[in-house]
């Protein structure tokens, strides 16, 4: 039994692959044959938060509620010939940020029951209202047993910003970059930081944007014609385990042509080490002027590591 790493090894025999990463590495076992047991890290890395960072004891990052627990369905996110392979699932709880007995506990109820719940019955019935009253009454009997449970009557959920779309004038704007995201964390691509979409508390939520190369943040809006703007704003997210840290500097500039530019805005921002994930917004805000072309600079922390942004507000 080994990783999901072992799957292009001709190990021989048929080993059983844990897959943690990508799906797609259930698939590849699959095609060698081997035996599978689904370990992904999107649902099942009980280490990540349960619930809005700010909220709860420090984690090593991630956001994984318990709904998105109990919502993976392998019937519907793997292909037929695939299934007659997988074994069982699994979740993993590492515990560099895990003191004591009753702090794993918490970390692991009541999201252990949702893991329970598709290891016995698939994932062929689905409903999570259902389940959360089941939830409530089966943490009531653990309590009782001394057992330590998050409490999900309390929960505060998902970033407020990512619950709906934020419309401004600059949405479906073309973005110019000068330096790409890393291809990991493209998000939707290139109308990822014009498309009105917020990232979560999870840097892995497929609506942030990585920079990791270079001056990191480079990158230019159109707006199509020239309009009178008098804020441009932009969120960039901070989790220090895999280091993604605020930029350093946060620049501004405006151009009627494309050729000429104007900067508007330099904001120095001192690099320091937050616990948990924090979202910051930095923002040039000011008397309304003619712009058609908006280029936004976000430069590296003095740590180094990644620059990640979710949109680029016009307003």
């Amino acid at each position: 039994m080994g990783w999901d790493e072992i799957v292009d090894a001709d190990l021989g025999g048929k080993p059983t692959v844990m897959v943690w990463r990508d799906l797609s590495y259930a698939t590849a076992a699959a095609a060698h044959g081997y035996d599978i047991l689904l370990s992904p890290g999107k649902y099942y890395y009980f280490d990540s938060y349960q619930d809005a960072p700010p909220t709860q004891p420090e984690a090593i990052g991630g956001y994984l509620p318990l709904e998105q627990v109990y919502g993976f369905a392998p019937a519907q996110e793997l292909p037929a010939d695939v299934q007659p392979h997988i074994r069982g699932v699994q979740a993993n709880v590492w515990t560099e940020y895990i003191p004591t007995p009753s702090h794993l506990e918490y970390m692991l109820y009541p999201r252990v029951l949702a893991l329970a719940e598709t290891g016995w019955y698939g994932s062929a019935h689905k409903n999570y209202p259902d389940f959360r009253q089941r939830v409530l009454a089966h943490s009531d009997r653990l309590r009782k047993q001394n057992v330590t449970v998050f409490d999900i009557q309390k929960e505060k959920g998902e970033r407020e910003a990512a619950r709906k779309l934020k419309c401004h004038k600059g949405m479906g704007a073309k973005v110019c970059y000068a330096l790409p995201p890393h291809t990991a964390y493209k998000a939707a691509g290139e109308g990822a930081l014009t498309d009105g979409v917020r990232g979560g508390w999870a840097h892995n939520d497929g609506r942030w944007q990585g920079f990791i190369r270079d001056k990191r943040l480079d990158v230019t809006l159109d707006l199509g014609k020239v309009q009178r703007i008098r804020r441009v704003a932009t969120d960039f997210l901070q989790v220090c385990g895999p280091e993604i840290f605020y930029p350093s500097a946060y620049i501004i500039s405006v151009s009627r042509d494309g050729k000429s530019y104007k900067e508007l805005y330099r904001e120095l921002i001192p690099s320091t080490k937050t616990i948990q994930p924090d979202v910051r917004t930095c923002q040039w805000q000011g008397k309304s002027i003619a712009a058609r072309y908006i280029r936004v600079q976000a430069l590296p922390s003095e740590f180094g590591g990644w620059v990640f942004t979710d949109e680029i507000v016009v307003e």
